[in-house]
């Protein structure tokens, strides 16, 4: 059987290297990413935007000289220094309201992280399923390239006539096309991977696919799943910091205090002493209790929505990739089952075939042979998809 159909059913045996070759990309590229190193970047300004806002008001200075008027001269010095103590129930919240900030900032890395990991593993199985094509033509255009060489001598002999001949070249010159094609499509991928990998040249030597499992049960599966993505993460640690935000605007109806001490210098003596103050958020925090409570409600509800959404998105993959698998399995088995091109060049070489027929047969498997190749496309495509989260 034609090398292809060995290349393409080693897809379950299990494949030492196959993830440690996936992982390795990942990892230089994670190492040399432009976007990644921004990404970091930004995570740690936005920490440290989480910590500019004081957790205390700034103290207060102030001074005055008033002198008298119509003929009054008498003088007045005042100066002033206060300072606003909020409840400590306030300074909590809002230690706690950075911390969990941090959290997010964290976990929202997290997420692009993996959205772009992603992106790269599927670079590369778009770059396996390549270089399976380009085997599977190689072996055609060989096929294509005697038949021709075998028609050039025969026609240079008198035993084929000019029109086979053509035929021969026409299957000999459309492989060709093919095989150009994939070499291009396969030079625009592995620039793509160059790109994701900040411009460094990157050496792409696999050509098995990750050796990815379907899972066994998918309730099971998914607990697991539900438990390490990071969306999930992060919109949990959204809720908790919109939670928190709702008991620091309810803790700021709480009055402050402001004290101080003044000192007062007038012409014919003065004053001073301290002084205490009560501050009253009768409308600075207006709708601000109502505002906080509305927002963590809408966090949590769209928490509870992601999870439906996922569930459901990723049952259909599980579904899918079962489907295909199965189907990948009864082609796979039935080419295996069907005579092979070298049979068929031996029934041509023998004349027991004509050239019409060997051309339609060969052409026949070639297709049969790249739909085995697609589905198995498919199938890598969708196990990705359903492992994406254990990056």
């Amino acid at each position: 059987m034609r090398k292809i159909l060995f290349i393409i059913l080693v897809f379950y045996i299990s494949i030492v290297n196959a993830q440690n070759a996936y992982q390795t990309i990942l990892d230089q590229v994670e190492a040399n990413s432009p976007f990644l190193s921004s990404l970091k970047m930004q995570v740690e300004a936005d920490k440290a935007e989480n910590y500019t806002g004081p957790l205390m008001a700034d103290p207060e200075l102030a001074a005055g000289y008033h002198w008298g008027i119509n003929g009054n001269d008498q003088r007045r010095i005042a100066l002033e220094i206060s300072q606003e103590i909020v409840f400590p129930t306030v300074y909590s919240n809002k230690n706690k309201v950075n911390k969990i900030s941090d959290d997010v900032s964290d976990a929202e890395f997290e997420v692009q992280r993996n959205e772009f990991l992603f992106e790269v593993q599927l670079l590369c199985n778009d770059l396996v399923y390549n270089k399976i094509k380009i085997e599977e033509n190689k072996h055609c255009l060989r096929c294509a390239e005697m038949t021709r060489e075998s028609y050039k001598n025969k026609l240079d002999t008198g035993e084929a006539t000019i029109i086979d001949y053509k035929k021969a070249q026409l299957a000999y010159i459309d492989h060709k096309n093919e095989h150009d094609l994939l070499i291009l499509e396969k030079d625009a991928l592995i620039g793509r991977l160059k790109v994701l990998n900040g411009g460094i040249d990157i050496d792409f030597e696999q050509d098995t696919y990750a050796n990815l499992p379907l899972p066994a049960d998918f309730e099971e599966w998914y607990k697991n799943v539900e438990a390490n993505n990071p969306v999930f993460v992060h919109l949990e640690k959204e809720n908790a910091l919109n939670q928190r935000l709702v008991k620091l605007q309810k803790s700021e109806w709480i009055p402050s205090l402001k004290i101080g001490y003044l000192i007062e210098d007038e012409t014919d003596g003065g004053y001073q002493g301290p002084q205490i103050g009560l501050s009253l958020p009768l409308w600075s925090n207006s709708n601000l209790v109502k505002s906080a409570k509305l927002r963590a409600k809408s966090s949590e509800t769209m928490l509870e929505n992601q999870r439906v959404m996922l569930k459901n998105e990723l049952y259909n993959t599980y579904l899918r990739a079962k489907r295909l698998q199965e189907n990948y399995a009864t082609m796979s088995s039935m080419m295996s089952e069907a005579d092979g091109v070298e049979l068929l060049q031996k029934l041509l070489d023998k004349g027991e075939m004509t050239l019409f027929d060997f051309l339609i047969e060969t052409e026949y498997q070639h297709q049969i042979s790249l739909k085995v190749i697609d589905i198995q496309y498919e199938l890598q495509k969708a196990l990705l998809e359903l492992h994406r989260y254990s990056m």
